[in-house]
C-alpha cells in the first residue's frame, strides 16, 4: 500500500512547493512510483510540472467536489514515474463547498482509496492554511513534512487547536528539518 506524506506549514515562503517537488523526483530516481497532489489554490506544483492551471480539464477540484474520480484527474508529470493531480483556482471555492459536509475531513483519503495501490508514495503539497483542505491532507497521511526554520512554528496555538479537536483521527508520524545536524548545534546562520 501507498504512503501518503504531506507537506504542511501555516506559513508562506518556507518551501512546501520545492519540498514536495523535490522529494517526488528523489523518490522516483529510486525507482518508487509516485503521485503527487497540488491541494493549493495557487497551483504552484502544478506549474513546476509544466501544466498550465486555467486549461485544465480537471483537477483535485472535481475530484473533492464530486465531479470526478481521482483517477480521472491523474495526469502525466514530465518527470518519469510520477504522475501528478494537479489544482486551478477553482480548489478556492471546494472549501467552501465542503466545510457543511458531514465527514468533510475524510473526502480526501476516501477519495484517494481506490488510487493509492498504483503508488508506492503519495505526496501532497498544501496551502498555507489550517483550513478543512489541510485537515483533509493530515488525516489521509501516513507521514508530515513541515518546512520550518523553527521547530516551536510546528506547536503554535492553532496546532494545538487541532490536535484537540481531531483527538486521534490525525495518525501520522512527523518530520521537521530546521538546518541543524543535532539538535543541540548552532545553525549555520547562528554560527559567529
Amino acid at each position: 500500500m501507498g504512503k501518503v506524506i504531506s507537506i504542511v506549514n501555516n506559513k508562506g515562503g518556507v518551501a512546501k512547493t520545492t519540498t514536495a517537488f523535490n522529494l517526488s523526483c528523489a523518490l522516483s530516481r529510486l525507482g518508487k512510483r509516485v503521485l503527487m497532489i497540488d491541494l493549493d489554490p495557487q497551483s504552484s506544483l502544478t506549474i513546476y510540472c509544466g501544466l498550465e492551471p486555467l486549461e485544465l480539464k480537471k483537477s483535485i477540484y472535481d475530484v473533492l467536489t464530486n465531479h470526478c474520480e481521482a483517477k480521472d484527474a491523474l495526469m502525466n508529470s514530465p518527470i518519469e514515474g510520477i504522475d501528478i493531480i494537479p489544482a486551478s483556482i477553482d480548489l478556492s471555492a471546494a472549501e467552501v463547498e465542503i466545510v457543511g459536509k458531514i465527514g468533510r475531513e475524510f473526502i480526501l483519503s476516501d477519495k484517494l482509496a481506490p488510487v493509492v495501490e498504483g503508488y508506492d508514495y503519495i505526496v501532497i503539497d498544501n496551502s498555507p492554511s489550517l483550513g478543512v483542505l489541510t485537515v483533509n491532507s493530515l488525516i489521509a497521511s501516513d507521514y508530515v513534512i513541515s518546512p520550518s526554520e523553527e521547530f516551536e512554528q510546528l506547536y503554535g496555538k492553532p496546532a494545538d487547536r487541532r490536535r484537540k479537536l481531531y483527538n486521534g483521527m490525525i495518525r501520522c508520524q512527523l518530520f521537521c528539518y530546521n538546518g541543524k545536524k543535532h539538535p543541540d548545534a548552532p545553525r549555520e546562520d547562528e554560527k559567529k
